[in-house]
């Protein structure tokens, strides 16, 4: 995974740019896949064409688990599987489908091997041929163009794992410090290239140890901050998306710091926890463990609390445990209102 701290626009171009570089799309036909027995414990994935093994393949955990999601193959089943019965069952469904495959796959740099050795090509995720690409060096450029057009805003954070890239920006117009804490009104831009999330541009508000966001809550006021991968980006489209992150997270500055103030009892917040279904049960304990002698919480401090739990969950798990916790804050509801109501209030002091 990569991590950037605080990094300017040109870094995290270039480690975008250095990624796509190593990076190649191929469609794969169902007879091209074959599951081979090697030795006593171990299975390879490639080509067969008539007892000649060729094109090896190596998948990602994520890549495996979309393989057999196509194919309705039950992964826990799949994964308790003795090797033989994997080889059948993987030669029967996806072998034997009659279908194209879309694998995107990565060069991770020089394999030491053997001359007889076949490499095997690695694999980052397996989509269907109808998939439409949008990937990182189509969407980030865009958006630092409509940056670009105002001042006083700042990369906080980017981070890119093998399923998702994420970028946080923080408005240093729109900070408000409350309870010795800044709260800045931000955006975060999320997409994935292996078919892990659609892009995404939404208004956040940050505070020194966690961000808060609630995308549910914006689309069910037909907020436009999602774009499906189906093609090219609507570059105008991009760029509303961008100008409006800012107005937005503005009213959830507001939001977030009534929510230090709405309190909530013990057994609500335990309930509000359990009911997330992306967070671990261990995760669960802890918040039990840690709130036993309390008898109510703010509810920023719960939404804050999961959110800090969830950052050591890989990205495509953390985010929808991020947004869930927001729901107890009411983050963006009724946003529209609430910044009408704080425009009338500014003019009339």
């Amino acid at each position: 995974m990569t991590l950037l701290r605080g990094p300017g626009q040109e870094l995290v171009l270039s480690t975008i740019e250095d990624k796509r570089e190593r990076c190649y799309d191929r469609t794969v036909e169902s007879d091209d896949l074959y599951a081979a027995l090697v030795g006593e414990n171990g299975i390879e994935y490639c080509k067969d064409f008539e007892g000649i093994l060729s094109n090896k393949y190596e998948f990602t955990r994520s890549a495996f688990t979309q393989l057999l999601n196509r194919r309705r193959v039950p992964v826990a089943f799949f994964d308790r599987c003795p090797l033989e019965l994997k080889r059948e069952i993987f030669n029967h469904f996806i072998g034997q489908a009659k279908v194209n495959y879309f694998f995107r796959l990565i060069n991770n740099g020089p394999v030491i091997a053997a001359p007889e050795e076949m490499v095997a090509e690695p694999v980052r995720a397996c989509l269907t041929d109808r998939y439409g690409v949008v990937d990182d060096h189509q969407v980030f450029p865009v958006v630092f163009d409509v940056l670009s057009e105002q001042e006083n805003w700042h990369i906080h954070e980017f981070v890119q794992d093998d399923q998702i890239t994420r970028m946080l920006v923080h408005f240093e117009d729109a900070t408000v410090n409350y309870r010795d804490m800044d709260h800045v009104a931000g955006l975060w831009v999320t997409n994935s290239e292996t078919g892990h999330s659609s892009v995404w541009i939404e208004p956040v508000v940050s505070i020194p140890s966690c961000a808060f966001a609630n995308r549910n809550t914006l689309r069910r006021q037909l907020t436009d901050i999602r774009i499906v991968h189906r093609g090219e980006v609507d570059e105008n489209r991009v760029r509303q998306m961008v100008r409006n992150a800012k107005e937005i997270a503005q009213v959830g500055v507001v939001q977030v710091m009534e929510a230090w103030e709405n309190k909530i009892e013990k057994a609500h917040a335990l309930r509000f926890a359990k009911s997330i279904d992306s967070l671990p049960k261990r995760m669960y304990d802890i918040l039990e463990e840690e709130w036993d002698n309390e008898i109510e919480l703010a509810k920023a401090v719960v939404a804050q609390r999961i959110i800090t739990l969830a950052a050591e969950m890989p990205l495509f798990q953390r985010i929808p445990t991020e947004q869930s916790a927001c729901k107890i804050i009411g983050l963006f509801e009724n946003y529209k209102a609430r910044m009408q109501a704080i425009a009338e209030e500014m003019n009339e002091l």
